[in-house]
Formats: structure tokens, sequence, C-alpha cells
């Protein structure tokens, strides 16, 4: 944590055990067992930017780094795609600070590339085949992850 995190004794909870964690001062995140040092959860909704995707589900994991850093990854299941035509949407867990574009592959039907575009103050993904393509297709599982600065 370099030279901006000093160690300080936590007896909050009353019951005469010390336990220690870090803190930077810089930014007043914690560190050493708290929610900065493991992966959440969050179930992304799935849309598609024309028509409707009958059936799907989605799951994702996060990690913020350094109070505004995020990484995470979210695994797309179109059980039905129905109408869905143009893009595959999903929400990511914050806004964007900036422009983003991240990677990843369908694993269900033809395993190509994925890409993802996501606007300043962004929360949604537009997900594509790297070629330019819709990617949803019934059956067909989209996993994409990268980092951003959220807002």
């Amino acid at each position: 944590h370099g030279s901006s995190v000093n160690t300080i004794t936590d007896n909050s909870t009353g019951d005469g055990r010390n336990r220690f964690k870090d803190i930077d001062v810089r930014t007043g995140s914690l560190y050493g067992g708290n929610w900065l040092d493991r992966w959440l959860t969050w179930t992304p909704t799935v849309t598609a930017s024309s028509g409707t995707i009958t059936t799907a589900s989605a799951s994702g994991e996060y990690k913020i780094r350094d109070g505004d850093t995020v990484d995470f990854h979210v695994r797309i299941s179109i059980t039905t795609n129905g109408t869905g035509a143009g893009t595959v949407r999903v929400d990511l867990p914050f806004a964007t600070a900036t422009d983003m574009a991240f990677s990843g592959v369908e694993l269900g039907l033809s395993g190509k590339s994925l890409g993802g575009l996501v606007g300043a103050t962004g929360t949604q993904i537009d997900i594509r085949f790297a070629d330019g393509t819709y990617p949803g297709a019934s059956g067909a599982i989209l996993v994409i992850s990268g980092t951003y600065r959220k807002v």
C-alpha cells in the first residue's frame, strides 16, 4: 500500500479484541478483510438495443481498487433471443468516468470474440461480435470483463 497507509486499531465491536486494518490516508479507504479486498456480486439487466430478448439472465462480479477503479466480469446467458438485434446491452455496477472499451468471448455457440463499448458516464455496455455483428442468439453465452474508472 506504499507510504500512504497507516495501521489503526479497531475496537468498535466492544468485544475486547484488537483488530488491525490498513487505511489509505489519501482516500480513507480501508484494506484488509473488507469489501475492497473481495469480489462482490451484482445482477445486471440484459436487453437488446433493438427488439426484445425473450429470455436472458446475467451474473456479475466486481472489485473496487484505489477508491474509483472497478474490475468486473459478467456472464450473460440468452435462452431465447426473440426479436433482439443490434447490440446486447448489460448494466455495469457503476457509471464510467470516461469512454471505455471491453473484450470478451461467446462461449455457447461460436467462440467468437466480443467487443463492448460504453460512453462517458454510461451505465450500460453495448456488446457486439468483433466483426460488428449482433452476438445474441438462443443458446448464446457472452462473457465480458474489464477495468474502468467510475464516476
